[in-house]
């Protein structure tokens, strides 16, 4: 892995590679609510997909920690981020 590649995360949850980021699989599958964004964990090869209903989808080699997902809302997740 040299750094060189990244990810195109799409609305419907799907996944596109280029470069030399692999293919982590998509979220397309699991119906998520509309996407927000994408976090890459500190793992290599491994990304967190995060949802406006505030489903997260772990691809790769990640720890899934647990979503929002089901639990009321203020309003839609606008965002994610990973902690060291």
């Amino acid at each position: 892995d040299s750094g060189r590649g990244y990810w195109l995360v799409g609305e419907d949850g799907s996944v596109e590679s280029f470069g030399d980021a692999g293919m982590l699989g998509d979220a397309r599958t699991i119906e998520p609510g509309p996407g927000t964004g994408a976090a890459i964990t500190s793992a290599s090869g491994a990304l967190l997909l995060a949802a406006a209903d505030g489903q997260v989808v772990p691809l790769g080699s990640t720890h899934f920690c647990g979503s929002m997902w089901g639990t009321p809302l203020a309003g839609p997740m606008v965002g994610s981020a990973t902690t060291p």
